[in-house]
């Protein structure tokens, strides 16, 4: 995730588990928490993250649909059960 100092302004990234953690800016040397500022995002933003899990979700059906596919085919030898391949 990224986010910035509060006090300088100084961008940095780190995992999501830093949220709420406390840290210090390498930069400024101030310690602050990580998200306690955050600010909500624009209409523009909010698009752009909802077509981003749009595209994963879509992708996700399509992999799983070729998969059923592939598994399912009457050539297949796996043993899916029926319910799903209604073979």
């Amino acid at each position: 995730m990224n986010f910035d100092c509060p006090h300088c302004g100084q961008p940095a990234s780190g995992e999501l588990g830093l949220l709420g953690e406390e840290v210090e800016c390498p930069t400024c040397g101030k310690k602050f928490i990580v998200g306690e500022k955050l600010k909500p995002l624009d209409s523009k933003e909010k698009v752009r993250v909802l077509a981003q899990s749009f595209q994963f979700f879509c992708l996700l059906a399509f992999i799983a649909t070729g998969i059923l596919l592939l598994h399912c085919s009457p050539r297949s030898k796996t043993n899916i059960p029926a319910i799903i391949c209604r073979r």
